[in-house]
């Protein structure tokens, strides 16, 4: 897989959040709180939600 393609979301999202936080009239503190909710709620959510979808393989791996 080529690895801009990979890549390409990952850094789209984090300019268009720059643009959005540079660009608009949203002032520190709606991003400080914006931070702290995706840092302790939204981020542990979704490493909780990873970790219950990932299968469990009991057999070890093949060498």
């Amino acid at each position: 897989m080529n690895f801009a393609e990979l890549l390409l979301p990952d850094f789209s999202l984090i300019l268009c959040g720059y643009l959005v936080c540079r660009f608009t009239a949203l002032n520190r503190t709606v991003w400080e709180q914006v931070e702290t909710l995706v840092y302790f709620f939204l981020f542990p959510v979704l490493l909780f939600q990873s970790i219950v979808r990932t299968p469990l393989d009991r057999a070890p791996p093949a060498a």
